[in-house]
Parts: structure tokens; C-alpha cells; sequence
């Protein structure tokens, strides 16, 4: 309980914090309730200035919150798992890279819902938190247009989260120009990258919403373009003419 006081809490704190967060990943209501000194360090960690305490805090609350039972046992943190969240915004947007990448992960973990769970009540959860990171759509956006391939391959794995549930396809298929921009393999030239960014493409296509919200002739173009595969490549017939 006194650890944050602790000469060395710094060297300490983080590793006991990742300790307990996978005893809260395997029992998240468990330890969440009967462990509150654990709560607290978490909370503590997010709220500090250290870039690197931060992403570990957000690496274990994703970690507890990947799962159905670990979503619950954050819901009932109430204003606390709020707050928290609300912290993501300034990582994701002014943090180093490798802080940047562990807090889309984190977001992309809490928000992450399996087919088989999609509620009423989880997809309002879900949709709820992703809006506490208001500006997510165009941070991200902007990421999986940079020279980066760590960065852009947390982006696109984000980006497949939200497309795999009705809130977030709507989300990405209503950004202006953003579903012609993930049908150009020319703008990705790393396969994993290329990978990616097809899955996006593909998990939206998965629902029958493209034609609703974007049109016949954009759903028939995404249709195409998932059928061709993520290495598609336009053969143009060239036709050389000889001056006599």
C-alpha cells in the first residue's frame, strides 16, 4: 500500500503493477474489487507525467479489458475508467512512437468486441469509451499516412476493431475520401502494411452496410477489390510502336 511512497517505487511499481494485471486479466471482478490498492497504483500511473508509466498503466488496463468479464469489472471503476481514457487522446496524439503504438494497442484492446458479443448493452459500451477519445478518427487517419510501419500497423489494427462493429464501420466508411484511400495499394508499399490495411477492407465488407452508407457503385468497387486480394496488381498492356 505504500509502495508509491517507496525510495525505489519507480523501479518497483511497474513491475508489480504488470503482476496484477494479469492475475486481473484471468479474474478481473475478482481482483478489481478486492484489490484496491492495485486500482489506485493503475489510476496513479495514468494520471502521472511519465510517458513510461503511462503506457505501462494502459497496457495492463487493456489487458484486463480485452475480455467480456474485464470490460465489466472497468465499467464498474465508473468515473475513474473514464478519466483514464479521456488520457488516451494526448498519448496517441503527442507522445513518442513506441508510447503512441501501446496506446492505440490499449484503445483497440478495451474497444475490441467478438461477434458472439455484441450486445445492445457492450456495443453501447464499446462506442461509449472509443467517444471519449473524440479526435481517434482523424489522429488515425493521419498515422496510417506516415512513413512509419510500427505506427501504421497499430492504426490499421485499431481500424479493424471499430470495423468490426456497426458504430466504427459507419465511422470509417462516413471519413471523407477514407475508404478510396484504403482501396489504393499503391499508397502502401511494405506487404505487411499492405496486409493490414486489406483487413480493414475486408472485415467491413464482412457486414452488407457499404452499399447503405456509401453507394452501389463504391460497394461494388470494395467488393473487387476484396475479391482481387491485398497484392493485386494492374497489369496495363502496353503496345510499342516501331518508326519505320
Amino acid at each position: 500500500e505504500d509502495c508509491p511512497n517507496h525510495p525505489f517505487a519507480d523501479i518497483l511499481l511497474p513491475g508489480l503493477v504488470k503482476f496484477w494485471g494479469n492475475l486481473a486479466h484471468t479474474r478481473p471482478k475478482y481482483i478489481m474489487t478486492n484489490f484496491p490498492v492495485f486500482l489506485n497504483a493503475l489510476v496513479n500511473m495514468v494520471q502521472s507525467d511519465d510517458f513510461t508509466a503511462q503506457s505501462i498503466a494502459f497496457e495492463t488496463i487493456g489487458y484486463i479489458g480485452v475480455s467480456l468479464e474485464g470490460k465489466t469489472a472497468l465499467v464498474e471503476m465508473g468515473n475513474k475508467m473514464v478519466e483514464c481514457i479521456e488520457k488516451l487522446e494526448k498519448l496517441i496524439r503527442d507522445s513518442p512512437t513506441e508510447v503512441k503504438i501501446r496506446a492505440m494497442n490499449a484503445l483497440a484492446s478495451l474497444i475490441k468486441l467478438d461477434k458472439v458479443n455484441q450486445s445492445a448493452e457492450m456495443l453501447s459500451l464499446t462506442q461509449a469509451w472509443y467517444m471519449r477519445v473524440p479526435t481517434t478518427m482523424n489522429m488515425v487517419t493521419n498515422i496510417v499516412k506516415q512513413p512509419f510501419l510500427d505506427l501504421r500497423l497499430a492504426a490499421y489494427q485499431l481500424l479493424c476493431v471499430m470495423a468490426d462493429q456497426p458504430w466504427g464501420r459507419a465511422l470509417i466508411m462516413k471519413q471523407p475520401g477514407f475508404s478510396e484511400f484504403l482501396m489504393d495499394r499503391s499508397g502502401e508499399k511494405d506487404k505487411r502494411g499492405r496486409e493490414e490495411k486489406f483487413r480493414v477492407v475486408q472485415t467491413i465488407m464482412e457486414s452488407r452496410e457499404a452499399k447503405e452508407i456509401l453507394g452501389p457503385e463504391m460497394d461494388l468497387q470494395m467488393k473487387q477489390f476484396v475479391k482481387e486480394g491485398p497484392h493485386f496488381v494492374q497489369v496495363q498492356s502496353q503496345v510499342a510502336y516501331e518508326e519505320a
